[in-house]
């Protein structure tokens, strides 16, 4: 990969993780992109040009957590306590996100999308 290429390719990837941090933290309505390209260390264009438009950057943030989501769950058969102690967590870490993004289910349709998962 090239130095361009890479670069790019950590510009997404901040980009995406200061968003899931603003959406853990904030509702979606109120989390801007101009303040996801700032917690990223880029610019609002920045972040159109990866990405679109928020409902789009919402979705690819949903398909880039996913993978780790999953990894995170996976214990070892049998091992209940295990599987508790991470379930918890998640709850804990996701609890309050989820809420938030009940509350939009019907009214922004990149939101209704996430269900889905």
């Amino acid at each position: 990969m090239t130095a361009r290429q890479e670069a790019v390719e950590q510009t997404r990837e901040r980009i995406l993780q200061a968003a899931y941090d603003t959406w853990l933290a904030l509702p979606y309505d109120q989390v801007t992109l101009d303040a996801v390209a700032r917690d990223a260390g880029t610019s609002r264009q920045t972040v159109l040009r990866h990405f679109g438009s928020k409902d789009e950057l919402a979705l690819a943030v949903v398909d880039w957590q996913l993978p780790r989501e999953e990894s995170a769950r996976r214990v070892e058969p049998g091992d209940i306590g295990a599987a508790v102690r991470q379930l918890v967590a998640r709850y804990e870490a996701m609890g309050d996100a989820n809420v938030r993004l009940l509350e939009l289910e019907g009214r922004i349709d990149p939101i209704d999308h996430l269900f889905f998962y």
